[in-house]
């Protein structure tokens, strides 16, 4: 049975605004675990597949996050549960 397109684009905008909070809401823990002089280096680009990207601009800081990342990820399932992993790239 076809699906009426009201319904598939209430369901696409209700998908994408949860994704933007989620978003959202990683990019302040991240911030608050991590602290200011990390917080101008580092960006939350999505979340894929129960995975949030993080892009940051050295390998330096890519190190340090990753020494952060199992406090960040606790920090981070207990708003946005459905995160299971941290991905953290060079950008």
């Amino acid at each position: 049975m076809a699906t009426h397109i009201k319904d598939i684009l209430n369901t696409f905008f209700k998908e994408t605004e949860t994704k933007i909070k989620d978003k959202e809401s990683i990019q302040k823990i991240i911030e608050r675990e991590l602290g200011e002089n990390i917080k101008k280096r580092i960006c939350v680009r999505g979340i894929e597949k129960e995975q949030v990207i993080i892009y940051v601009d050295s390998s330096s800081v890519k190190y340090e996050v990753s020494l952060k990342k199992k406090q960040l990820l606790e920090a981070i399932k207990k708003e946005v549960p459905k995160i299971g992993d941290i991905q953290i790239t060079i950008e």
